[in-house]
């Protein structure tokens, strides 16, 4: 047999209230180690002209610790690296008039939509008998559905104004963060020995994990994914973890 080194996709298959979800790719696994750990005892000998000298040892089975790395950043990912839920994101795309705002000088505040269209968009007093402008009353941040009453202008503190605009189409996901003091699931590696050609492959049966170190969304490098945990043997199964190397196929 060579060496090993490997190459892989990883597959996690989370387990939510008792229920397994099938099983999702995570690309860019950088990092996927599994450290065996035991627990060695010792009998300490005192008995005269053998002081400290070991009489019997025994190596007791631990949980072996799990650390997984992952440098491409995806919904399930990121949820469990932030300990946290994914749920649907989406918004239609259609247009709202006379929605009621509350001004407040120099900051911004809230549309109901995102994804604010350039054209129709329309600021007047609350008796539609003042239309306010663009870059001199106000400006939009159409990304995020923010209006921001710039303090030169001549809209008034406190002071209601209705906007009328379109939005389009939003699709996508969503995470609420630290709502999990844990995630659970079952982890596949399906890989190849780049050394020989042969498969590679880690199938972890049981895995909790939780996020190891913290999320930086502003590092000057690509963010990485960092998760660890300990394995547990299911039932039916006789260990918490088994890998194949070298297989071949007829």
């Amino acid at each position: 047999m060579s060496g090993v080194l490997a190459e892989g996709t990883l597959f996690v298959d989370r387990l939510v209230a008792g229920v397994y979800q099938g099983r999702t790719k995570w690309p860019g696994i950088a990092k996927l180690e599994i450290k065996p750990n035991s627990e060695l005892i010792e009998q300490i000998s005192k008995d005269k002209g053998q002081y400290g000298q070991i009489t019997g040892s025994a190596a007791i089975n631990k949980p072996s610790d799990l650390s997984v790395t992952i440098s491409n950043i995806t919904g399930e990912a990121l949820a469990m690296a932030l300990q946290g839920t994914v749920e649907a994101y989406s918004q239609g795309s259609g247009s709202v008039t006379d929605e009621v705002v509350v001004a407040h000088l120099g900051k911004f505040v809230d549309l109901s939509k995102r994804n604010i269209g350039a054209t129709g968009f329309v600021v007047t007093n609350s008796d539609a008998t003042t239309t306010y402008v663009l870059g001199t009353d106000y400006n939009v941040n159409h990304a995020m559905g923010w209006l921001e009453i710039l303090s030169t202008g001549a809209i008034t503190e406190g002071q209601s104004l209705k906007v009328d605009f379109t939005h389009g189409a939003i699709s996508g996901s969503k995470i609420k963060g630290g709502t999990l003091a844990q995630v659970k699931g079952r982890l596949f590696l399906d890989g190849n020995n780049l050394f020989d050609g042969t498969p590679l492959d880690v199938t972890i049966w049981e895995a909790t994990l939780t996020a190891d170190g913290a999320v930086d969304f502003m590092s000057d490098k690509p963010i990485e994914l960092s998760m660890k945990g300990r394995m547990a043997t299911p039932i039916g199964k006789d260990a918490p973890f088994e890998t194949s190397v070298g297989l071949l196929f007829s």
